[in-house]
């Protein structure tokens, strides 16, 4: 799962975006997610730099 926000002082709401995201995972009987967090403007990074460790994130 992928959270994001543009900008340093947006940390609270990354924070809750990925406790959101693992509460709508556990519901949906996805106990175990791995949530990336990212802080990053998407005007000024390429979406290339954003790809995380090991590759593409699948889609589910």
């Amino acid at each position: 799962m992928y959270a994001r926000v543009s900008a340093a002082k947006q940390k609270e709401d990354l924070v809750r975006q990925a406790e959101f995201l693992r509460e709508k995972a556990r519901e949906q009987g996805y106990p175990h997610v791995l949530v990336y967090k990212d802080i990053a403007s998407g005007l000024k990074c390429r979406q290339d730099e954003r790809t995380p460790v090991g590759g593409r994130m699948p889609v589910v």
